[in-house]
């Protein structure tokens, strides 16, 4: 285990080309194989905060496992930290299943065969027959292109995943099985989502964002019972 934090973000600001600030001040430690909640109303700053972890957006004082997050780290940085997008159609683009499992570890400078070993351990581990690798991305179900987009940083062997209202748009049955499989992956985890009980149910720590500043942070039981707390900042 490494003795930095998996991820540690000082005093973040971020202002977007339009003049719009997302972020002011946002401070953040999470620990290895902590899973944490980004809870906040939209606009809070959740998606602005996550870009910044795998280098989509690149700025200010955001680590790694002690790497800062630069432009010559980020190939290093995109292997540790998995970006799952909230909608798969934004983050699939092969022909096959298996094309879009393998790309991340390709870039790896893996061999074919230990490609390959990643592609069928990925897809089992997401609860994925291997009759799937041969079908077209855009021929599966909402549910099925989720746990593709969860199993393309899996096989890259992500040691954070971070996962951007990962139950949106689900029926309770795929819901239920992404809780589920969330649970059982293990690794350091970030999870931005609305959805109050699956953050109840996963993380060990909730922050709550309000108009790109953290508002409050602490044990999950604790901010989701403040109810004052959630309504003031437009959670409820």
């Amino acid at each position: 285990m490494s003795h930095y934090s998996a991820i540690e973000i000082s005093n973040l600001d971020y202002k977007y080309p339009d003049g719009t600030q997302a972020l002011h001040g946002v401070s953040l430690k999470v620990a290895e194989n902590e899973t944490v909640g980004l809870l906040g109303h939209n606009g809070a700053g959740k998606s602005t905060l996550i870009l910044h972890l795998n280098g989509i957006i690149i700025g200010g004082d955001v680590r790694v496992f002690g790497t800062p997050v630069t432009k010559k780290s980020i190939r290093q940085v995109r292997q540790r930290v998995g970006l799952i997008f909230q909608n798969p159609d934004d983050q699939l683009f092969c022909p096959t299943v298996f094309d879009d499992i393998a790309f991340g570890a390709r870039q790896l400078g893996l061999s074919d065969k230990e490609v390959i070993e990643r592609v069928r351990h990925s897809v089992s581990e997401v609860g994925l027959d291997e009759s799937i690798l041969k079908k077209n991305v855009f021929h599966l179900s909402f549910g099925q292109k989720k746990l593709v987009s969860i199993a393309t940083v899996t096989a890259m062997d992500a040691r954070v995943l971070v996962f951007d209202e990962p139950t949106a748009g689900l029926d309770p049955r795929a819901r239920k099985k992404i809780i589920s499989l969330l649970r059982s992956l293990g690794r350091t985890q970030i999870i931005a989502s609305h959805d109050l009980d699956l953050l109840s149910q996963l993380c060990d720590r909730v922050v709550l964002l309000s108009g790109g500043a953290v508002a409050a942070e602490g044990k999950t039981s604790d901010i989701l019972n403040d109810i004052s707390l959630l309504e003031k900042s437009g959670v409820l």
